[in-house]
């Protein structure tokens, strides 16, 4: 099937693909809301691709006719979506307490799309998917939209004294740097220092040295580990 550049069939593959991206978001804000690891830009960019693998599928083998029969060449499509699958899932690691590269396994997911849809000769929705995806994972990130208040989340062991200032000042360092504590626990160590042991939210953008030079610059503090 030759498809024409911007014809009616081409306008409404790509709003197919907006409408997926539209509701992975709204789904994917409400994971990012709850400090979870795979949030708006992985829910996005997954309804894309897989919006994309549907319609090329679907629509980007129908010129495949062999002595007057159509052949059906879109289980090919399958075996792109699981051993792509594979490749991206070599991305994802924990780093500490948190899922890193959660994004970069669906931008590889999607990617195969467009390759797909290239091959397939869609050339215009697969310039656009590879926009939308372009565009979610520079822009949609705290740097531009910090109202998400996107957080992750963490631990932080400190040993210090058990003075109530060098406390009061580490709770201040925290909340001036948005990291809210969610549970806390002690150990008390036989040279008089406590170990303090919290689970934490902090902003996922957060510079992590800059928060363990301000926390070691408290006088009884004797060592920081986040």
């Amino acid at each position: 099937m030759t498809i024409q550049l911007f014809d009616s069939l081409n306008f409404e593959f790509i709003f197919r693909c907006l409408l997926a991206g539209l509701c992975g978001g709204v789904a994917g804000f409400e994971r990012t809301k709850h400090q979870k690891a795979a949030g708006l830009r992985t829910y996005i960019i997954v309804a894309v691709g897989a919006a994309l693998f549907t319609i090329a599928s679907k629509y980007g083998f129908l010129d495949v006719v062999h002595n007057g029969i159509r052949l059906d060449v879109s289980r090919v499509a399958c075996n792109i979506v699981t051993g792509v699958g594979f490749l991206g899932a070599g991305t994802i690691f924990m780093y500490g307490n948190q899922i890193r590269g959660l994004v970069t396994s669906a931008g590889i997911w999607v990617m195969a799309a467009v390759g797909m849809a290239v091959g397939a000769g869609m050339y215009v929705l697969a310039i656009i998917a590879t926009a939308i995806t372009v565009v979610i994972q520079s822009m949609l990130s705290n740097k531009y939209f910090s109202y998400l208040d996107v957080k992750v989340p963490g631990r932080l062991r400190v040993c210090m004294d058990s003075e109530t200032k060098s406390l009061e000042k580490l709770e201040k360092i925290l909340s001036d740097k948005k990291i809210d504590i969610r549970s806390s626990n002690m150990k008390r160590r036989k040279d008089e220092y406590i170990t303090y042991i919290f689970g934490i939210s902090m902003p996922e953008n957060i510079d992590v040295s800059e928060v363990v030079t301000d926390i070691s610059k408290i006088h009884s503090v004797k060592f920081v580990d986040l």
